[in-house]
């Protein structure tokens, strides 16, 4: 069960290259962020830094008060990019088709974008394993897919990527970036998709970006926490949220079966991890 928000979407209208006059419409740059919560720095947590994000959110707007419209991933993204509820799309599961009630000829949200003269691309993750159910102008030639796994929260430090940009997903944005410097006759919806699913596995110049820097301890580089000689900034700092102790009374006990309990340093290290 996911207890954050399962993405939120920024949706940023950027203005061509080339002459703003001679354009008619406005260009669309669509991200999405799987399983991203709103403990973030944009929304007063200090401790999860998103520079670029407080960039986007100061040259737009930042909503406040906004829902999930079901928590998993194929239900939200197929209500998100078809512009109707799950009891309207029946798709409640992740392996049902995004067609389920829709069927064949319905216009997605890039379709509807082509339709209407722009170009539309896709770079990493939009659907949720159902990208051949939507058509594109272009689909950027993944190179591997980033690992999801559900259950326990884990974590560990990816050592195959130095920093961020040579991640699969810094790759895709690369990609895109190249993109966007590009000339382009028709207007354009391009689509980039991130995501903070688990397993949560920075490199160790993100995971250096917050936590206690005055010290550094030795963190596991694997899923089965082996130790090596790799060190970061320390967790003891991250603040977890105030649980009063009966924050749990209302909630019915077959909700509770798979609840994971972890002491307070272990959750540290985890939501450190996940920022």
């Amino acid at each position: 069960m996911k207890t954050s928000l399962w993405y939120p979407l920024l949706l940023c209208f950027l203005l061509n290259f080339q002459d703003v006059n001679a354009q008619k419409k406005y260009n669309v740059l669509f991200i999405a962020v799987d399983d991203m919560s709103t403990a973030i720095q944009a929304y007063g947590n200090s401790q999860a830094p998103m520079p670029n994000f407080q960039r986007l959110m100061q040259h737009g707007v930042l909503f406040r008060t906004a829902y999930c419209q079901y928590s998993m991933c194929n239900p939200s993204r197929t209500s998100v990019l078809s512009g109707k509820r799950p009891d309207e799309t029946g798709v409640f599961q992740n392996g049902q088709s995004m067609r389920t009630k829709l069927g064949s000829n319905y216009r997605f949200l890039p379709e509807y974008f082509h339709d209407n003269g722009y170009r539309t691309e896709s770079y990493g993750k939009i659907t949720c394993g159902h990208e051949e159910e939507i058509s594109w102008d272009y689909v950027y030639p993944e190179k591997g897919h980033a690992l999801h796994e559900g259950g326990n929260p884990l974590w560990w430090i990816d050592t195959a990527d130095k920093n961020e940009k040579s991640t699969i997903y810094g790759e895709w944005t690369d990609a895109l970036i190249e993109r966007l410097k590009k000339p382009v006759e028709t207007p354009y919806f391009y689509a980039i998709g991130f995501s903070a699913h688990n397993p949560s596995t920075p490199t160790i110049h993100s995971w250096n970006r917050t936590g206690n820097n005055t010290y550094k301890e030795l963190l596991p580089v694997d899923k089965n926490g082996t130790l090596t000689d790799v060190k970061g900034t320390g967790s003891d700092n991250i603040i977890l949220p105030n649980t009063p102790a009966n924050d749990l009374d209302d909630v019915p006990k077959i909700a509770l079966k798979k609840q994971i309990k972890y002491p307070d340093d272990e959750w540290q290290k985890r939501r450190h991890a996940y920022y």
